[in-house]
């Protein structure tokens, strides 16, 4: 008897374990606690040198002189709101790099930048983020990040971490599509930047501030 009452609680203990540990990763929006995950997805940005910016179908191509590319991957997040607008997280810690990505002359800040606009357009080109042809009614979207990340390593080893799991910034955007969703019209919203803040680590960068690289 003694032996099955031990085995039952060993096994409720387990069980409140993978409850618990699948509460607290389960990933939640930036601000609106009823808004519902609709999707993720990967998108890459490729850059060399990080000078003109060409978009793509299938990622952003950051174009220069040099043959050698970096390609830069990330998780997306795409959320419906309570209000029914459409959001999309970068997931920091997802970010990888691939190639040959030793100088980029980039900083983080245009990182996720470029990021940032690649889950937009890959959004829109998936069917998550209605787009009209008419640019006099542009459609709106928001990308948000974590506000301040740790960049660590280099090259393929390279790693970003949220220095505060709970605060974000994020980019405002303006779309249309008079081509078609498969090459959309997409314009950041001018708005005051966000820095880490008084208090924060010297090692923490921030990801929205107002210097960041545009697609072309």
């Amino acid at each position: 008897m003694k032996a099955f009452i031990y085995a039952v609680l060993t096994t409720l203990a387990l069980v409140l374990l993978v409850v618990a540990t699948a509460s607290a990763q389960a990933p939640v929006h930036p601000t609106d606690p009823n808004a519902v995950l609709i999707g993720t997805f990967e998108v890459s940005i490729f850059v060399s040198g990080g000078t003109a910016t060409t978009a793509s179908r299938t990622g952003i191509r950051s174009a220069s002189t040099s043959t050698e590319d970096c390609q830069i991957k990330a998780t997306i997040q795409v959320w419906r709101t309570s209000t029914g607008a459409i959001d999309y997280v970068i997931d920091a810690s997802s970010i990888r790099y691939i190639g040959s990505c030793g100088s980029l002359g980039l900083t983080t800040n245009d990182i996720f930048g470029l990021l940032s606009q690649a889950a937009l357009q890959s959004g829109i080109q998936q069917g998550f983020s209605p787009c009209t042809s008419d640019c006099n009614a542009q459609n709106a979207a928001r990308v948000y990040a974590a506000l301040c990340v740790r960049h660590s390593g280099s090259g393929e080893s390279t790693r970003y971490e949220p220095c505060d799991m709970t605060s974000y910034c994020y980019r405002d955007y303006a779309y249309c599509c008079p081509n078609g969703t498969g090459t959309p019209q997409i314009t950041e919203i001018p708005r005051t930047g966000d820095g880490c803040g008084s208090g924060v680590p010297s090692s923490c960068e921030p990801t929205c501030t107002t210097s960041s690289k545009q697609l072309k």
